[in-house]
């Protein structure tokens, strides 16, 4: 699925919790934005024999008692079974289109960061993106948004 597709299946269902405006204006074009820094219309992730997606928990390296919960988000398959953290049997790797990996990391509370490994082979460079600051632009888009819809109410 294209991420065009991907985007349209996304607004239908916010459709029911926002408002269009809010959807159009603030909500997708984030996404897109990292959609498109990311270059993919999907990754393979690992998940349970239950489909949860694996998360790992990252300790800081000066401060041990930092910790962060991080899913890894490769290109192919053969790049997410060459990591050393995934050698249970069980395990699997899934397909997952970009939006749906962006919305769950908004939507997740076990989840601080997705780290995209977006050049096959390269295992060991990712980047990451925090879900404070994917939530804080798009709170910022909200908020022009709003600012928006109360000009024009106050204008009419």
């Amino acid at each position: 699925m294209n991420l065009k597709s991907q985007l349209r299946e996304l607004s239908k269902e916010l459709e029911e919790n926002l408002s269009t405006a809010a959807i159009e204006k603030a909500i997708i074009p984030v996404i897109v934005a990292y959609a498109k820094q990311v270059k993919r219309g999907y990754f393979f992730i690992w998940e349970s024999p239950e489909q949860e997606w694996i998360v790992t928990t990252l300790s800081h390296r000066l401060d041990p008692s930092l910790e962060k919960r991080v899913v890894y988000a490769f290109t192919s398959t053969q790049d997410a079974k060459k990591h050393e953290d995934f050698n249970d049997p069980a395990l699997q790797v899934a397909e997952v289109p970009i939006v749906l990996i962006l919305v769950k990391l908004l939507v997740s509370k076990d989840l601080d960061s997705i780290i995209f490994f977006s050049r096959r082979g390269n295992i060991k460079q990712g980047m990451e993106l925090e879900k404070s600051q994917f939530l804080e632009l798009i709170k910022d888009r909200l908020r022009q948004v709003e600012d928006v819809t109360d000009n024009h109410s106050r204008i009419a």
